[in-house]
């Protein structure tokens, strides 16, 4: 008599690691598989690969100031000082006065009440768009919005209205055809893909009209667009703030975030030539040598490049 009859025939459960390597096979037969190139050698114009010498052409050291002689002796002066790591977040034991020097002068820098500096412009747009809105908000974004800004808008759980490009009016026409009791509207400053400039006059006046908070991502404008390069604002000559301003440290040297009314909360930095004009120091109180204090904060944004 045959045992297995009346048994429950037993299949095989695929591997856990079926899919995985399925997917790396694909990723590959399509030329999607990507890797990590190891570079021996400063940050530059010029890098070393594998013992050879390469143009770098994709980085987002735009000026070359990573390996900048001023950058480096900078972070030899503080590492000498405060040695090398925050010990914690800025909440808990991260906090120091080279931070608060360096806010005061980006506050300064963009006419603010207040400044706080983030890591990564990624992380700015997320913390900052889940932190304002949340479910049962509403935001209304541009259809080209940087990739950063959109996952912060998926992350706040807000219903997300998207507008045609830089289209005031179909933007005021979503805002007509959306009710809702709190809203942002979000835009880039200048466009990454197309170079294009957000026309903030008329995006001012609507978010004023229908009481939105305005958020305007200046990664590409701040030290590029303006008479002197101050970004969006100085390009229109607009007198008004926008409420939230955010920026990244590497494509034009410059990050910035937040304005309520007044209150802004910014991160920005300029080239070398226009970076030492920037942290030109008038009278710092925190530090006894003010040439260090100045060593200490162009460190502090040495760190911030290279951690981008």
């Amino acid at each position: 008599m045959n045992k297995n009859i009346g048994k429950k025939s037993v299949s095989r459960k695929p591997s856990k690691w079926e899919r995985i390597d399925h997917t790396l096979v694909s990723m590959k037969e399509n030329h999607l598989f990507r890797t990590m190139k190891t570079i021996e050698s400063a940050q530059s114009a010029h890098i070393m690969i594998d013992g050879r010498d390469y143009v770098l052409m994709a980085s987002n050291d735009y000026l070359d100031i990573a390996n900048h002689p001023h950058v480096r002796d900078a972070v030899f002066q503080a590492s000498s000082v405060y040695g090398f790591g925050s010990g914690g977040s800025r909440l808990t034991t991260g906090n120091t006065v080279l931070h608060d020097a360096l806010e005061r002068k980006i506050s300064s820098y963009k006419e603010t009440e207040a400044a706080i500096v983030f890591n990564t412009g990624y992380v700015a747009n997320l913390a900052t768009i889940s932190a304002l809105v949340h479910r049962g908000d509403t935001i209304f974004s541009d259809e080209l919005n940087h990739a950063s800004i959109i996952d912060g808008c998926r992350l706040s759980k807000a219903k997300i209205v998207t507008y045609a490009h830089n289209d005031m009016n179909d933007l005021r026409k979503k805002i007509q055809e959306n009710p809702f009791e709190f809203g942002i509207v979000i835009s880039d400053a200048v466009f990454s893909m197309d170079g294009d400039i957000l026309n903030l006059p008329e995006f001012l006046d609507i978010c004023e009209e229908y009481q939105l908070f305005s958020m305007v991502d200046e990664a590409h404008s701040t030290g590029v667009i303006g008479e002197t390069g101050h970004g969006i604002r100085e390009y229109w000559n607009e007198k008004r703030h926008v409420d939230i301003l955010m920026g990244t440290q590497v494509e034009e040297d410059g990050d910035y975030l937040v304005d309520e009314k007044d209150k802004q909360v910014v991160l920005t930095a300029q080239g070398v030539k226009e970076v030492e004009q920037f942290f030109h120091i008038d009278n710092f109180s925190d530090a006894d040598n003010i040439d260090i204090q100045h060593n200490m904060i162009m460190a502090l944004r040495a760190h911030a490049l290279m951690f981008k």
